[in-house]
């Protein structure tokens, strides 16, 4: 899994409007999710979704505006591509990683299942991030910056797509 979060007190952030983010002394391992990273600007783990790139959408722009210039410790692509797809974004977007890790629908799946999570629809990215936490050996994790209410914290608009499924989880 995530060698990274092993041993360690992670946070995981997501992009909920008015999140709170703890002082930087209660937590060791920052794992960031898409346009979260404007709040938290280089985190140990990335986790940044397909959808998030390719969509044609007023709130993929502003994601992927938050994107521009990061360096981050481990890049986790979901549902794309490597190298050849994920390689050109990273450079038309000067983003840098140590570490850069594919994740398909199918692993995810099958690590859910192990928490006990088995439904046909994923959660969302973040409470999929919890969960990859936790069977990656963390020590704890917080959640910073979940919401089931509309909106990110910097588009108001974007919809929440797996309410239900983290409530399940």
């Amino acid at each position: 899994m995530w060698s990274e979060a092993q041993g360690r007190r992670c946070i995981v952030l997501g992009s909920a409007p008015s999140a709170f983010l703890p002082s930087p002394e209660s937590y060791d391992c920052s794992i960031v999710i898409s346009g979260a990273i404007a709040l938290m600007p280089a985190p140990d783990i990335w986790v940044v979704n397909a959808h998030t790139l390719k969509a044609n959408t007023s709130s993929r722009q502003q994601t992927v505006a938050r994107y521009h210039g990061r360096s981050v410790g481990r890049l986790v692509c979901l549902d794309l591509p490597i190298p050849r797809e994920m390689v050109h974004w990273m450079r038309e977007h000067r983003v840098t990683a140590s570490t850069v890790t594919k994740l398909s629908r199918t692993a995810r799946g099958r690590a859910l299942e192990r928490v006990g999570y088995n439904t046909k629809r994923s959660p969302s990215t973040g409470m999929m991030s919890v969960a990859f936490a936790l069977l990656s050996g963390a020590s704890t994790v917080m959640m910073a910056g979940f919401s089931t209410e509309r909106g990110h914290f910097y588009d108001d608009s974007a919809v929440r797509m797996h309410v239900v499924e983290d409530q399940a989880l």
